[in-house]
């Protein structure tokens, strides 16, 4: 997340707008799936006839991503004056913004955006302002320039995230020295940049710790897999393999698994799966960052209803990251 001013507020009246044939079912409360008018995935939760929100999640290939897709969802059936669709991007900036842009030529009544990255989202905010038609991110952010023209985002400070990853990774895996190989997610995607700046901002205290290896897995479990595998056979040093996603943190083990290296090297991941979780309880894996997917998707069709509704909302909802051990697992049992 960048650097929001969380004391400004934005006020946003917004008025009625027709809806174009197509947008919504204007059948009873529930979900329905076929094919998005911009080529993509397309489901809709159907309050039957009420204002329309245009929600584009980036994908939703990954165990973290589909529990946001599943916030969104379980919100829609509790907001049955809203007609929610959904579309989802495959990662594909350009893809995302002809999504946009068909919201637009619909005249949805607001877009909830989850950016491919920060750059390319900027043109598909601008698209929308132009329009008239009110747009705020969730979960990952547009540039700060961009940011400043969306009512409000909802989600985590990513920054906050690597922070925390970093302290643990430092004082409680390293004790102050060692050697690092850095798994990161997809390269100009917010939350590579903002876990990276987090991480990086804490390791310069710590002069004694070198990240020697780097690499980029698209947060992809095969994908972490290889590149690990590739890492155990190039013989450099690792004390700690440190991750910016789930599935990437369980590839890295699965390498290790086969390598018989689980428990020589330590893994360190940000956010979380079932497979992560069963890794932490038996100490495969020495911690998680919790993010709080279900809630950040819940979030943006609630904060959505309100900036309907003319509501005040903060231009920045948070939803804290939290640091998860083996000590403290169970406190996260059904929330990812």
């Amino acid at each position: 997340m960048k650097h929001l001013a969380k004391k400004m507020i934005a006020f946003l009246m917004c008025g009625t707008m027709a809806l174009a044939a197509g947008c919504g079912n204007n059948g009873g409360s529930g979900t329905s799936s076929g094919s998005g008018n911009a080529g993509g995935s397309n489901s809709s939760a159907s309050g039957g006839g009420g204002k329309v929100v245009g929600v584009i999640l980036n994908h939703t290939q990954d165990v973290f991503m589909k529990n946001v897709e599943r916030g969104v969802k379980e919100a829609a059936e509790k907001y049955p004056d809203l007609d929610i669709k959904i579309v989802e991007s495959g990662q594909d900036p350009a893809k995302q913004l002809s999504q946009v842009e068909e919201f637009i030529s619909e005249k949805v009544d607001i877009i909830a955006l989850n950016p491919t990255n920060q750059e390319a989202s900027a043109t598909a905010i601008d698209e929308a302002e132009k329009a008239g038609i009110p747009i705020f991110t969730f979960n990952t952010t547009s540039t700060d320039e961009a940011q400043a023209k969306c009512v409000t985002y909802v989600g985590s400070d990513a920054i906050e995230s690597g922070r925390i990853q970093g302290r643990y990774v430092a004082e409680e895996i390293l004790h102050g020295k060692g050697k690092i190989a850095y798994i990161q997610g997809i390269v100009g995607h917010q939350a590579q940049i903002d876990r990276e700046k987090g991480l990086q901002e804490i390791l310069a205290d710590y002069p004694d710790i070198e990240i020697v290896l780097d690499g980029a897995a698209n947060f992809m479990q095969d994908e972490a897999m290889q590149l690990t595998e590739n890492w155990l056979q190039s013989g450099n040093d690792i004390d700690v393999i440190v991750c910016q996603g789930s599935d990437m943190a369980y590839g890295a083990y699965l390498a290790l698994q086969d390598a018989n290296k689980v428990g020589e090297i330590a893994i360190s991941a940000i956010d979380m799966s079932d497979d992560v979780a069963k890794c932490i309880a038996d100490g495969s894996i020495a911690n998680s960052v919790f993010q709080d997917a279900i809630g950040q998707g819940k979030g943006a069709i609630e904060y959505a209803d309100k900036i309907l509704k003319g509501e005040q909302v903060e231009t920045y909802i948070d939803i804290p990251y939290e640091l998860v051990t083996k000590d403290n697992l169970a406190d996260y049992d059904g929330r990812y």
